[in-house]
């Protein structure tokens, strides 16, 4: 906002979506789900992708394979996805 990428209202609007109470338990899955696929998911491969090339930079064969990252954590199991 302060780079004026983003108007004021659309920061408030997000700030308030980050600090609302989810008042049901599937609307709360259903946030841990999206979650997962827009920021932990790719957060996870390219944590897995700099810890391979990391050890494959000191000669370390390691089983991780970012194509093998999980996207999805285990609490979406429960959503049927």
């Amino acid at each position: 906002m302060e780079r004026g990428a983003v108007t004021p209202e659309w920061y408030a609007e997000r700030a308030k979506a980050l600090t609302d109470i989810i008042g049901d338990e599937r609307g709360d899955q259903l946030l841990h789900l999206t979650s997962s696929y827009m920021f932990l998911g790719p957060l996870r491969f390219h944590l897995y992708k700099q810890i391979r090339l990391r050890a494959e930079s000191r000669g370390v064969s390691i089983d991780v394979d970012e194509r093998r990252a999980p996207i999805l954590a285990s609490y979406a199991q429960g959503l049927g996805v």
